[in-house]
C-alpha cells in the first residue's frame, strides 16, 4: 500500500492510499467482481473489536470508472472483466488513509480486503443498491431526487437470487 496526498481546489489536503489487487481471469466469458475493504481493530478503551467500512475514492482506473457508480460513494466496488486486458489484471483502489492513520494507535489493527466473484444478478443488485442509497438523501437547493428502484430477479416479489465466491486477505496496519 502506498501513500500520497490529494489537494482540493480550496487547499484542503488529505492523505490517500493506493491498494493494488491482481485478479486472475481467463477472459473466456463476462465475469463480475466485487471488492470490499474494511478495517478491524481492537479498542483499548471499551475492550471490543470494531469494524469500519472503507469506501473507495475516484481514481484513474478505467475498469472501476467504467461502472459509473464511483461518484455515488459506494461502500464496495463492483465491476466486470469487460475492460480486462490481461489474464492477470491489476486493479488499483484509492482510499482516504486518514482512516488508517487514526486506527494505527489501536492494537491488532488490520485492513481486510475481500474479493468476490459474483453472479450477474448480485452485480446488478449491488449497482442499483449504491444508486438507491445515494439518492435517499435530499438536497436543500435541488430538493428530493427521483427514487432509484432496486434490481430484483424474483418473479412476483422483491429481492434477488444470487451467489458469489470469495477470497479474503488482510494487511496488518500497526
Amino acid at each position: 500500500m502506498n501513500y500520497a496526498f490529494y489537494t482540493y481546489d480550496n487547499g484542503t489536503v488529505f492523505p490517500i492510499s493506493k491498494l493494488e489487487c491482481t485478479i486472475a481471469d481467463d477472459l473466456t466469458q463476462l465475469n463480475y467482481y466485487e471488492i470490499d475493504i474494511y478495517i478491524k481493530y481492537f479498542d483499548n478503551y471499551d475492550q471490543k473489536y470494531h469494524i469500519i467500512g472503507v469506501g473507495p475514492l475516484k481514481n484513474e482506473n478505467q475498469i472501476i470508472n467504467n461502472e459509473n457508480i464511483i461518484d455515488y460513494h459506494p461502500s464496495t466496488i463492483v465491476f466486470s472483466n469487460e475492460l480486462f486486458t490481461s489474464t492477470q489484471q491489476k486493479i488499483d483502489i484509492v482510499i482516504r488513509s486518514f482512516i488508517l492513520d487514526n486506527i494505527q494507535y489501536h492494537q491488532n489493527s488490520k485492513l481486510i480486503i475481500i474479493l468476490r466473484k459474483t453472479s450477474k444478478e448480485y452485480y446488478l443488485y449491488q449497482k442499483s443498491y449504491t444508486l438507491h442509497e445515494f439518492f435517499q438523501t435530499s438536497d436543500e437547493i435541488w430538493g428530493s431526487p427521483a427514487p432509484v428502484e432496486l434490481y430484483s430477479n424474483v418473479q412476483g416479489g422483491l429481492g434477488i437470487f444470487a451467489g458469489y465466491s470469495q477470497v479474503m486477505d488482510s494487511i496488518a496496519i500497526n
